[in-house]
């Protein structure tokens, strides 16, 4: 499912307002009336006061604080007062205002007290000090009072964003010094760094990363280390982990390691240097394992008549290898691809005990097999050709049994889940190609079928399941492991353009660092959630969307159902205004190093439009940039 816009009721954005409007006569010089009897006044009665009043305000607007900050000036105040005692604070704040009042009844009576003004204002400085207590007080509330005509008369969309105050600056330092010493769990989740406006954590919740997490980016390195994280957290909490690694390099093995080491759970390695043998296909049903098959091969140069027939072929030669199975030694790959030799298929069928229950049945779906496969060679010859292709690669090596002396090699998914392990498919597409593809498409449906498995018996379970640089890997596969259900965290990377226009349809959390297409990042700005805004600053329309995209102006398709009961897709905006995403494309293509957005699902919280990653501490390694070293 995509992520989920907010559903909650939108307004239009506040104009500006005046408490004397803008059509009043002579409004201009009414205010500057006022405000020269407010500054003549405040010079003559609380010059304190005044000279306060202006700094708190200059404070906040060069430092664009939040106006609470005035709080503490004012609390200062309030303390002040009451060490010294009220009336104390009173009569000292009352001595210039009584002493001012009365210099200028005597200057009313007697006009030559004029010539002592110079001496009388000098000797008004020894008061000063008594007013600070009670000015500190209304300096601050004068300085709130301006601070919300400011914003009473400026427009919402013109007011300037407020800097995060020293609250949210220390809570920003906290959180980032706790994530960086290995603190990558929250009480709900796992987290990615710090969010820049608040500087609580920038987590993930894990019921909602079941229901599918897509990190995306044009970076590789920021891509690579916030999936990394995720698997961290999970591993700390020994949950289950399947990590298949599409990318070049082998420094995500040595992170794994260190992990695993340093929690005590055990981690297999799959991958071209033989370190585990990984066979999914051994036992279990044999349509299943047919299916697995027949996604395991390129259907694109066969002709339709061999993809309908293969299906069937399969289903019954894992039948008969199941019934009468070869040498433990030999990889079932193998043994199937011999199975499908022209008299093969019926020798072996000779091979079935005579007690077997099935023997009858699967005898009369062995002859018809055999007849086809007879028929039309052509279909048999294709689909071992392919078998055949895959086991002589590099990685195809290994999708076999362990050898006898060495049974800690062998790789299986459910046992993985039982003893709450951590399992690596080292694939390196850039070197081995397709069979790189082809073996992460056989893992993603593995898994599917061990949590399917879980969920069909009503047992509980967890896990996480990470495919990097999953761009080539079978859509249906993943779309299937996304909905895996029984607790399975599925974390989906990519710095493709294209997969994450396709992907982002199908989980509920997005981690989107800076994008570089302007098109996709045009379009994933929709799913971050919309607002009202001017109409004249109503973002361009984005290119034209594909399926299950929003359509400019408008929210994403499929999350409409959700938020159409509050807000409604493709409801009107009110006149003068627009909808615009609440985080815009532009955003997303500015995002800088080591930033991203984080998009939870309808569950997991509010929207995070802009976070600083930070990488965790790996136990007995030392960071060295953005990719787990």
């Amino acid at each position: 499912m995509p992520a989920a816009v907010v559903a909650v009721p939108q307004r239009a954005p506040r104009r500006a307002r005046y408490l004397i409007p803008l059509g009043t006569p002579r409004r201009r010089e009414l205010l500057a009336a006022l405000a020269v009897l407010g500054v003549l006044a405040g010079l003559l009665f609380a010059p304190v006061t005044l000279g306060l009043a202006i700094a708190f305000y200059a404070i906040g607007k060069i430092t664009r604080w939040r106006p609470v900050w005035l709080a503490a000036p004012a609390a200062c105040g309030v303390v002040w007062v009451l060490a010294i005692g009220p009336a104390a604070a009173l009569a000292g704040f009352l001595a210039a205002p009584r002493a001012v009042v009365a210099l200028l009844t005597g200057v009313a009576t007697d006009p030559a007290r004029l010539a002592h003004l110079g001496t009388a204002s000098t000797g008004s400085v020894r008061w000063f000090p008594g007013q600070f207590p009670i000015a500190l007080i209304l300096a601050a509330g004068v300085a709130a009072v301006a601070w919300w005509l400011d914003w009473l008369h400026t427009d919402e969309w013109r007011l300037p964003a407020p800097r995060p105050g020293l609250v949210s600056l220390c809570r920003r330092r906290f959180t980032a010094a706790f994530v960086k010493s290995g603190g990558v769990l929250t009480r709900t989740g796992a987290c990615l760094g710090v969010d820049a406006g608040t500087g609580r954590p920038a987590a993930v919740p894990w019921r909602e990363a079941e229901r599918g997490v897509l990190v995306a980016g044009s970076a590789r390195p920021a891509v690579a280390a916030a999936g990394f994280q995720l698997v961290h957290a999970a591993i700390r909490l020994r949950k289950p982990v399947i990590v298949v690694d599409l990318a070049a390099g082998g420094e995500l093995a040595g992170s794994l390691a260190a992990v695993c080491a340093a929690t005590g759970a055990p981690l297999q390695t799959f991958g071209a240097a033989g370190t585990g043998c990984y066979e999914p296909l051994r036992g279990g049903d044999p349509a299943r394992q047919a299916a697995l098959v027949m996604s395991m091969i390129d259907w694109t140069q066969a002709a339709d008549s061999a993809r309908l027939g293969g299906q069937a072929c399969l289903t019954d030669v894992f039948a008969v290898a199941g019934a009468a199975p070869a040498d433990p030694g030999v990889a079932m790959l193998d043994d199937v691809a011999g199975l499908l030799r022209p008299g093969a298929l019926a020798a072996r069928m000779e091979r079935v005990p005579p007690y077997h229950p099935r023997r009858l049945s699967l005898a009369g779906q062995v002859v018809l097999t055999a007849e086809l496969l007879a028929a039309e060679g052509s279909t048999g010859t294709f689909i071992a050709e392919q078998l055949a292709s895959l086991r002589a690669s590099p990685l195809g090596r290994w999708l076999g049994p362990a050898p006898a002396d060495e049974p800690g090699l062998a790789i299986s998914l459910g046992e993985v889940v039982r003893a709450r392990g951590v399992v690596l498919f080292a694939l390196d597409r850039a070197a081995h190609g397709r069979a790189a593809d082809t073996i992460a498409s056989l893992v993603a449906q593995d898994v599917t079928e061990v949590y399917a498995r879980l969920q069909r018996v009503a047992i509980g379970g967890d896990g996480l399941a990470w495919f990097g640089q999953c761009e080539t890997v079978d859509p249906q596969a993943l779309a299937g492991l996304v909905g895996a259900g029984a607790g399975l965290a599925t974390v989906l990377s990519t710095t493709a353009a294209v997969a994450v226009g396709r992907l982002a349809d199908q989980v509920s959390v997005l981690v989107l660092h800076r994008l570089e297409d302007r098109s996709l990042a045009g379009r994933l700005a929709w799913l971050t959630g919309k607002r009202l805004v001017p109409a004249a600053l109503s973002p361009a329309r984005p290119a034209p969307a594909a399926a299950g995209w929003p359509e400019p102006g408008g929210a994403p398709a499929d999350a409409a159902a959700a938020g159409a009961a509050a807000v409604g897709v493709g409801a009107a905006a009110p006149p003068g205004t627009a909808w615009s995403p609440a985080v815009t494309g532009e955003d997303l293509c500015a995002l800088g190093e080591g930033e991203f957005t984080l998009v939870p699902g309808a569950g997991g919280g509010r929207m995070v439009p802009l976070a600083t990653s930070i990488p965790a501490r790996i136990p007995g390694r030392q960071p060295t940039g953005d990719r787990p070293p």
